[in-house]
């Protein structure tokens, strides 16, 4: 701390820094200018804050992010989840490994998914899943994908759709 102190004098900026104890405790440390004049800084404030819970969850997160994408990985599935107020899309990275999308060039939307069906295959897939969302009820289909080569890929979808308390669909997921 007191080499952040002199920092923060010299500097008159702030400093954050997280900073582990011996005894494995997190805390963030902020280091403030402390100015009693217009250009005259006396010393710093210091604050520390535990986030050591913090710390410990994202490195739990962290691991069960890698398990869930190793699973995925080995069942050769993945999963997505799509926003129905924003219309949003999200891919697992297995689903763009599936589909053979590049993630920087796929528009994360319900349209932009049905491109990338086999277009024999759109407009059955879209009523079942529109008739899901209606009748509140999951679905299971076999569908084509048709890769860029001309591949023709055949995967499971399986999706169910999440509602507010007024009825309304919110959120699906596959």
């Amino acid at each position: 701390p007191v080499q952040a102190v002199k920092a923060v004098i010299a500097t008159k900026k702030i400093i954050e820094k997280e900073v582990k104890t011996q005894e494995g405790q997190w805390y963030l440390m902020r280091v403030l200018p402390y100015q009693i004049g217009p250009d005259t800084y006396s010393g710093a404030v210091l604050s520390f804050m535990d986030i050591t819970e913090l710390k410990n969850s994202r490195g739990y997160l962290a691991k069960q992010s890698l398990k869930l994408r190793d699973a995925q990985e080995i069942a050769q599935m993945g999963n997505w989840d799509l926003d129905l107020i924003t219309n949003r899309l999200t891919w697992s990275d297995r689903c763009y490994e599936i589909f053979e999308v590049d993630p920087k060039s796929f528009a994360e939307t319900y349209d932009a998914f049905l491109k990338r069906v086999h277009p024999e295959d759109r407009e059955a897939l879209d009523a079942v899943y529109q008739q899901s969302v209606k009748d509140q009820t999951p679905y299971n289909i076999v569908h084509r994908l048709r890769m860029k080569d001309g591949r023709i890929k055949f995967v499971n979808e399986i999706c169910r759709t999440e509602y507010n308390e007024d009825g309304k669909p919110i959120r699906s997921v596959g």
